[in-house]
């Protein structure tokens, strides 16, 4: 019996295995020789499997947290964290708007990362990240908090967790295996399996699709909005991003050793913006259109825009100028 068992386990995980690199030589296109080549053919795999992670397991709230906790914090080994009045000022704008999420059983963590490279993207359980290049790029807080609500809905609506099924999947079969086996079969399973996936396109939000953005682009409106920003920030922001960076690629990566290509694709996709999000004018399109599905609700209200706030880094949760020109009304 335990023969037999062994045996079964050894089958399913050759069929996980090998269902990835059948879909991977399926998808073969024209790339430069290298680890980034085979990150990008294995996003195409795990594309094609996320259905079958999916449906066989469901993550809970606090198991996704522990995932978020563990990744986040290996952070500090990839990039140097901003100075604290920025991390604790994006941190108070966050928190007004988390206030307002459909999944209240996620506690929200914000990081603020000292590169100039102008983006922000998100990890499953709450793990939020913005680069002090988009902090310095926004012009108004409402606008901050139209970029944190973007990455907090990728969360609120399970955008990045879903990203994690797969792997998920492959773990605690690896996990069984390990009874089994003991534990070196499930180390090797993990290693193979994982360290390109928690390393690099668990974060690259390239891997969403453009449906997805465009659902985090109204969710993070809404949040923004119920919090009390200007609902004009959304699309101010998203418009100046593409008059500023519109259409530009990251550069050719030169080939180095497997442990720098790691932490050189975690970089690079962080750093480019129009490399992971969908065109910005179907961006704003739509962002206008949520705009005016809502203009109703709007009619009567005024909302902040916090020039000043953002400038001195002092959150409105802790002084709201009261003066004509940092208020939208409707």
């Amino acid at each position: 019996m335990k023969r037999v068992r062994t045996i079964g386990v050894l089958v399913l995980l050759a069929l996980l295995i090998g269902s990835a690199i059948v879909v991977t030589l399926g998808r073969s296109r024209p790339s430069p020789v290298g680890f980034q080549a085979v990150v990008e053919m294995a996003l195409d795999a795990q594309r094609d499997l996320d259905q079958v992670g999916k449906q066989a397991t469901r993550v809970s709230d606090a198991e996704e947290m522990r995932l978020g906790e563990k990744i986040a914090g290996r952070a500090g080994r990839w990039w140097p964290m901003a100075r604290q009045d920025q991390q604790d000022y994006v941190r108070e704008v966050g928190r007004s708007l988390v206030r307002h999420v459909r999944r209240p059983g996620i506690r929200y963590t914000f990081h603020v990362i000292d590169d100039g490279m102008v983006n922000a993207f998100a990890l499953p359980g709450g793990q939020i990240f913005i680069m002090r290049g988009m902090l310095r790029f926004v012009e108004t807080e409402a606008e901050l908090a139209a970029v944190l609500g973007h990455e907090i809905a990728h969360v609120d609506l399970r955008h990045c967790i879903d990203l994690f099924q797969y792997e998920l999947v492959v773990k605690k079969v690896a996990g069984a295996a390990g009874r089994v086996f003991g534990g070196d079969l499930t180390e090797f399973v993990i290693r193979a399996t994982g360290q390109v996936g928690v390393l690099v396109h668990r974060i690259i939000t390239m891997g969403y699709q453009k449906q997805l953005e465009f659902d985090a682009d109204e969710q993070g409106w809404s949040l923004a909005v119920a919090a009390g920003y200007d609902p004009e920030a959304a699309t101010a922001v998203f418009a100046r991003l593409d008059d500023q960076f519109g259409g530009h690629e990251a550069p050719p990566r030169q080939p180095r050793n497997p442990a720098a290509e790691i932490a050189g694709a975690i970089h690079t996709a962080a750093g480019s913006y129009f490399h992971s999000h969908p065109p910005t004018p179907e961006r704003l399109h739509r962002l206008r259109q949520v705009k005016e599905a809502n203009a109703a609700g709007l009619t009567g209200g005024q909302y902040y825009i916090g020039r000043w706030n953002l400038r001195y880094l002092t959150s409105r949760s802790r002084e709201e100028r009261r003066t004509v020109d940092e208020f939208r009304r409707y």
